[in-house]
């Protein structure tokens, strides 16, 4: 029968009412975020995910017993989920090692690479609240949604029309875009909007790790 040495515990916030109400009266420019809240617990040295970066950033708190970091930094600065490119594995050594002992918390930015391992002769608890970023992409993907409201961008596009029609929407829809862009706090109505749709939840997603890069390397190699 197989050992497991490493069990998580995904998305507590929504299974656990105490850790729910957490992220939710943490401070507003926190609890806004999309978040997630995790559990793991291990009981063995073996590394559960190997060296790998969250698409995130990370609030880690040790719950129980002890926990290994090995900290390596970014390689890609700003990391997505659906990016164009993935990070260059970390160089060796890491830039921290450190141990988390009971109460402590650790900040971990997002695309940073990091190996945690219980190696310290004890059982390990922690939590983790992972906290969705807010890029110019969420900002570029809004800002569709608010135009709706003008009929150009609901019409047809001009795909059989003569090139000098087709330029004249582009140039009408530029400018539609443009005036959009310069609107006065644009970033502070994107936020509001993003608030009153309530709190989000961070997409399902395992780390990725160096043998994922490995693995898409020979994917294309």
């Amino acid at each position: 029968m197989p050992v497991r040495r490493r069990l998580p515990g995904d998305r507590l916030d929504r299974r656990t009412p105490r850790a729910r109400r957490r992220p939710r009266s943490a401070p507003g420019e926190l609890a806004a975020h999309p978040h997630q809240v995790n559990a793991y617990a291990s009981w063995t040295p073996t590394e559960g995910f190997g060296i790998h970066w969250d698409d995130h950033d990370v609030i880690v708190v040790q719950v129980e017993g002890a926990k290994r970091w090995r900290l390596y930094g970014p390689t890609r600065q700003a990391p997505m989920h659906h990016d164009v490119a993935f990070p260059e594995p970390p160089p060796e050594p890491p830039v921290a090692d450190v141990v988390l002992n009971p109460g402590d918390v650790l900040y971990l930015p997002r695309g940073w690479w990091h190996a945690v391992t219980a190696d310290q002769g004890t059982d390990s608890l922690y939590l983790t609240c992972g906290i969705g970023p807010d890029t110019g992409a969420h900002l570029i993907g809004w800002l569709p949604e608010r135009l709706r409201t003008h009929g150009l961008v609901r019409a047809d596009l001009p795909l059989h029309a003569c090139p000098g029609a087709q330029e004249a929407y582009v140039e009408s829809l530029h400018k539609l875009l443009m005036d959009a862009l310069d609107e006065p706090d644009l970033i502070g109505r994107f936020a509001a909007a993003r608030d009153a749709e309530g709190l989000g939840r961070l997409h399902p997603l395992r780390p990725s790790s160096t043998a994922s890069l490995r693995n898409r390397t020979s994917r294309c190699g």
